[in-house]
């Protein structure tokens, strides 16, 4: 397998499966090693390169079927990339409970608007709120005060199913 970096490439062979995952985990934990250093000798908070993109939506069903929509969400960090699953309401309770957690800090995460409850499936409505999704996790994911906080940082990654080392 190749591993490409900036400037070079490099060749590695190996006898089997295992023996190429362990050689990945063994050069991924070197790569975060020598970025943690530099951050502790620059002495700053490293904000990463976020993008949020909602790429679509699906309509599902409960039990009783009732139709709600799910957003599908890539989330990208420096290159990599994650997507998943929410319910609008979801991210509604997600704000409520950021609100309360940074209710004490100058932070101010962008609205979530709840006044179309009964046009939830309306094109429109779907659209406004992609964008209304892609700007709160934006601003949510990049604030520095969840990146230098980690027990903030779990709680976040959590609510929306990102890994905990998201950030590393």
């Amino acid at each position: 397998f190749k591993l490409k970096g900036t400037n070079e490439t490099f060749t590695f062979k190996t006898n089997d499966a295992n023996q190429k995952k362990e050689i990945i985990e063994q050069i991924q934990h070197v790569i975060d090693e020598l970025v943690r250093k530099r951050r502790k000798e620059n002495n700053s908070v490293w904000i990463p390169k976020i993008v949020v993109d909602v790429i679509g939506t699906e309509e599902r069903k409960n039990n009783t079927f009732k139709k709600f929509t799910i957003y599908v969400i890539e989330i990208t960090i420096e290159t990599f990339t994650f997507k998943i699953f929410l319910r609008y309401s979801e991210m509604v309770e997600f704000e409520k409970e950021l609100t309360r957690l940074f209710r004490n800090e100058k932070i101010t995460f962008p609205k979530l608007d709840t006044s179309n409850i009964f046009t939830n499936h309306k094109t429109r409505v779907i659209e406004n709120r992609k964008i209304l999704i892609e700007d709160f996790l934006q601003k949510v994911l990049s604030e520095q005060k969840v990146i230098e906080n980690q027990e903030v940082q779990v709680k976040i990654l959590e609510k929306l199913g990102l890994p905990c080392n998201f950030y590393d």
